[in-house]
């Protein structure tokens, strides 16, 4: 449709969830299949389609500003560009996390780069803490290397995995933990890319967060004000600020009211609004 002459083409709105040459390169090694690794060829085209939307579209929008400027940077300046993260619903009345134990959650797939391994491993440096992860396909291998890592670890009686779920029953199973935890991996997509559906979920259930401190999430996320930020990959790290929530409940009560109050920036109401600020731009123009 861009590649039509101006005077026949309409007025486009783009939206960017990641620069595709960069994804392409990373996602095989991402995913262990090393197999798939594309060609620099396909590198190329995918660079020129890139630059092609981003020079013509009427507007572009993209999920970070770390990708706005990434794109800037290798392909120049352009008029029109809105940062639109992604949003959550309100869950409604959730129940509270469970009685006598203190439980770290997580939601979501089980890729070693989303960090669920580190998770796992941080609950060896985190004692009295438990593990519940909610997710994991009966079809894919992750759910078997992440069951093995708690086996190896010696954490069964500790970790709690609960296979997919109902999506309407997620913020329930999720609500029983007493913080919840944000592990990505330091990657392209994680650092620049990455605009979690979990996380904003994670600022409606009025929790505690503990998250991987990459560029991405500190746009969301502030260290120490709404959540505790910890080294990408570092399961002691992790270990320590479960631990340190555990020990101290004022720390996570502060923080857990303040990642509350974030909710309302994050919602898909919040979201239609910059998405039609995009669209209102894209007819000026």
């Amino acid at each position: 449709m861009l590649q039509l002459p101006k005077s026949r083409r309409p007025q486009v709105v783009y939206e960017s969830h990641g620069v595709a040459s960069s994804v392409a390169e990373e996602m095989p090694r991402l995913l262990g299949k090393p197999e798939l690794a594309p060609s620099p060829s396909k590198l190329r085209r995918l660079d020129r389609r890139d630059e092609r939307v981003w020079k013509h579209a009427a507007a572009h929008v993209a999920i970070t500003s770390a990708l706005a400027a990434e794109l800037a940077g290798r392909f120049g300046d352009r008029p029109r560009v809105f940062v639109v993260p992604d949003g959550a619903g309100n869950p409604g009345p959730l129940p509270p996390p469970d009685s006598g134990r203190f439980v770290a959650g997580y939601a979501g797939h089980l890729y070693p780069w989303k960090g669920v391994d580190v998770f796992v491993r941080s609950l060896a440096h985190a004692p009295g803490v438990h593990g519940l992860i909610v997710g994991g396909h009966p079809g894919e291998a992750d759910i078997a290397r992440v069951e093995s890592l708690v086996r190896d670890l010696q954490l069964e009686d500790r970790v709690t995995i609960t296979g997919l779920v109902p999506p309407g029953r997620v913020a329930t199973e999720l609500a029983r933990a007493s913080v919840l935890v944000l592990p990505n991996t330091a990657s392209a997509i994680s650092e620049r890319y990455t605009s979690p559906l979990k996380l904003f979920e994670y600022l409606t259930m009025g929790r505690p967060i503990v998250a991987s401190d990459l560029a991405a999430i500190r746009e969301v996320l502030t260290h120490r004000q709404t959540a505790l930020l910890v080294p990408p990959g570092d399961e002691h790290a992790l270990g320590a600020a479960l631990v340190e929530l555990r020990e101290n409940p004022q720390t996570a009560a502060s923080l857990a009211r303040n990642a509350s109050t974030l909710s309302s920036r994050y919602s898909w109401d919040a979201r239609a609004e910059r998405l039609e600020a995009a669209l209102e731009a894209a007819l000026a123009s």
